[in-house]
């Protein structure tokens, strides 16, 4: 087989390609060319805008130390206008903010603190620390409402800050609004466990609103802080007993007692544990001990013929009670515990289907009329009032009056 020579045909055609596929080239060149000139020009602008903000955080880090300087020398007036210089170069310069603020503040001017916060937050209303130290200011020029919102912005904005909640519960506390103050104390104490101090305001504010349950757990953490707080382990052990946790009432104050053997209180205490899991016998030894310490102690010889009578000796008790009415016929307590012993007498009165007797109704009667006797008492006359309610069924009727006459 021969083969012919390409034809003129042909070799045009490829000439045509080669140039085609040149112009090609040419053409991409050229068009990155402008593109290229743009990209450095970019650069350039860029470049110049770093060096020009360079050159102002230089300036103001300059300014700043020379007003840090004269803050530190306590030459407040000095630094100002220095403050003030920074801020017009970077109006959102937090550092500034604080420092010009404290310079007002130590300069005893608090408008104008005021007035720099509010600037800071015209910039920043995010910023949940300017909002606190506004509330400071407004606090300390007496302005406790404005103060308790801007706290309460702080604290929107910073849930997890202490200082925060602090402040806001403080003078929630200095408007007498107990509840948000127990609230945002109690927030400090589980975001930082180690606060003693206010944990210690918040175990009076449980106290005064008898939160027993809290003031125990609040207690609790005292002690974990220091296990041989001697005031921390009477006041729990204390509120051990109202919450009826007998026994570890008793292994507390016990542990007390042994280092602290003349606190009567911590006596006291643990009689009441005692008879309260009807350890008679050792409430009797505990009260007699207190009374060794403080032989007038009214409570404690209310207490111990209280438990004379829960032993079933009331002999005993009648002849102790009466010894507290020579000291202080007054004493309410003594009603207290005298209506006690007339319950404890009217027990055995008592059917076995619990119909009450009329020997034991006469002995209610007394014991009400022992109550009453304490009802306006601010520390006994609740307890009293509750258990004139509890006896009132028990009472004498008119129909029992008719049967059984005055027979005793």
């Amino acid at each position: 087989m021969s083969f012919s020579k390409p034809s003129g045909f042909v070799s045009l055609f490829f000439i045509a390609l080669v140039l085609a596929v040149l112009l090609a080239c040419a053409s991409s060149q050229q068009g990155e060319k402008p593109g290229a000139v743009i990209d450095e020009a970019a650069l350039r602008e860029q470049a110049r805008a770093d060096s020009i903000k360079a050159a102002r955080q230089l300036e103001i880090r300059k300014i700043k130390s020379t007003a840090s300087e004269y803050h530190k020398n306590k030459q407040y007036t000095d630094a100002i206008p220095h403050l003030e210089k920074a801020l017009q170069l970077d109006s959102q310069n937090e550092g500034a903010y604080f420092m010009l603020a404290d310079c007002y503040f130590r300069l005893d001017n608090l408008d104008q603190a005021v007035e720099v916060y509010k600037r800071a937050i015209s910039q920043d209303p995010q910023n949940g620390n300017f909002h606190q130290y506004l509330g400071y200011m407004l606090d300390r020029k007496g302005l406790a409402q404005e103060a308790m919102a801007e706290y309460e912005k702080a604290v929107e904005l910073m849930p997890e800050s202490v200082e925060a909640h602090l402040a806001l519960a403080n003078i929630y506390l200095g408007k007498e609004m107990d509840n948000p103050a127990i609230e945002h104390y109690a927030r400090v104490v589980e975001l930082d466990a180690t606060r003693r101090e206010v944990l210690s305001v918040l175990s009076k504010l449980y106290a005064k609103h008898s939160m027993r349950e809290e003031l125990a757990i609040a207690h609790e953490s005292l002690l974990k802080l220091d296990p041989n707080d001697r005031t921390t382990m009477l006041e729990l052990g204390k509120t051990y007993t109202e919450l009826a946790r007998n026994e570890e009432a008793v292994e507390l104050l016990q542990k007390l007692i042994q280092v602290e053997q003349d606190n009567v209180k911590a006596y006291l205490y643990l009689g009441t544990a005692l008879n309260n899991l009807e350890r008679n016998s050792e409430a009797i030894s505990t009260y007699k001990k207190a009374l060794q310490l403080e032989p007038e102690n009214l409570r404690a010889m209310s207490d111990l013929a209280y438990s004379y009578s829960e032993s079933g000796n009331h002999s005993k008790a009648w002849s102790q009670i009466k010894k507290v009415a020579k000291l202080n016929p007054d004493y309410a307590y003594r009603f207290v515990v005298r209506g006690e012993i007339y319950e404890s007498e009217a027990e055995p009165h008592i059917k076995p289907d619990g119909q009450v007797k009329w020997a034991g109704k006469l002995k209610y009667e007394k014991a009400v009329a022992e109550y009453k006797k304490a009802l306006k008492d601010p520390e006994w006359g609740e307890y009293a009032r509750k258990k004139i309610e509890y006896l009132r069924p028990f009472l004498p009727t008119p129909e029992d009056r008719f049967f059984y006459g005055n027979k005793e």
